[in-house]
C-alpha cells in the first residue's frame, strides 16, 4: 500500500514582508555589487536602513544584512526567522 503525498505551493517571495531596497535593474545590481560593493552597501542602509532586499542576477531576489546584531539574530533566533508562518 502507497499514499501519496501532496506537495505544498510553492512559496512566493509576496507571502513575507521583505525590506524596502532600491528598484534598479538586476544587471545594475550586479555590477555594483561586483565593483563598488561597500561605498554601495554603505548607501543603501543609510537609505533603507540595516536590511535591504536586492534583485541579483543567477541569485535572484536577496535580503542583505548589515548590522551585526541584526545577523546574529538571524543566525541564533530559531522562532524569529522560521519561514514557517504557523
Amino acid at each position: 500500500m502507497s499514499a501519496t503525498l501532496a506537495s505544498p505551493a510553492p512559496r512566493t517571495t509576496d507571502e513575507f514582508n521583505l525590506p524596502d531596497g532600491p528598484n534598479s535593474p538586476r544587471f545594475l545590481n550586479g555590477l555594483l555589487v561586483l565593483f563598488a560593493q561597500r561605498r554601495w552597501t554603505r548607501r543603501l542602509q543609510r537609505r533603507y536602513g540595516d536590511a535591504v532586499t536586492l534583485d541579483l542576477p543567477v541569485i535572484g531576489r536577496t535580503v542583505v544584512v548589515s548590522h551585526p546584531d541584526l545577523v546574529k539574530a538571524v543566525f541564533t533566533d530559531r522562532k524569529s526567522t522560521r519561514l514557517n508562518s504557523s
